[in-house]
């Protein structure tokens, strides 16, 4: 996870291998995550995943599940899956005026 400013990119956390982002969308009586919320003012919850690797070789010789639930093959290297739901203070219809 980094940021690229105009010359150089600084590193805010090292080892993560992939970060994905959902948006709980609230719709009458449904509630969905997705990738692009249909309207903003309904979204009640955000959900993270992140994916960390290890630096070093760890002897690790079985694969583990990514963020999208996708097989990632065992190369030597320790990795986690952290998934994360944050709720948001407003709720469906309370956008400010």
């Amino acid at each position: 996870l980094s940021c690229n400013g105009t010359s150089t990119t600084a590193a805010f956390v090292s080892g993560v291998e992939d970060m994905q982002v959902w948006y709980g969308e609230a719709t009458g009586s449904l509630f969905q995550y997705r990738t692009q919320p249909v309207n903003w003012t309904r979204v009640t919850a955000v959900m993270v995943c992140l994916r960390m690797v290890g630096e070093r070789q760890a002897n690790v010789t079985t694969g583990t599940l990514g963020c999208n639930n996708e097989a990632v093959p065992a190369d030597g290297r320790l990795r986690r899956t952290f998934f994360r739901v944050f709720q948001t203070r407003n709720g469906p219809g309370g956008e400010a005026s």
